[in-house]
């Protein structure tokens, strides 16, 4: 884990993991809602939309935390 208000590439490498499982489970939910094998009719802006929020969203948690998994020392 690194310190508060810093990344360290294993946080960039586990947010890529997210990246990948966000994007992927957005793909099968489009698969399961209404478009079935038919890829061309996926949002795919939608889902690279949601992989890259997550990933963003999971950094900015570790640039927060510090190394007793605190957020700003306060909560958690």
């Amino acid at each position: 884990m690194s310190k508060p208000f810093s990344l360290n590439l294993n946080d960039f490498a586990k947010g890529a993991i997210v990246v990948v499982i966000v994007a992927f489970l957005g793909g099968l939910q489009q698969m399961l809602t209404a478009h079935g094998l038919d890829f061309a009719n996926y949002d795919w802006s939608l889902i690279a939309n949601l992989a890259l929020t997550a990933g963003v969203g999971y950094l900015s948690k570790n640039f927060l935390q510090d190394s007793d998994g605190k957020v700003l020392g306060r909560v958690g």
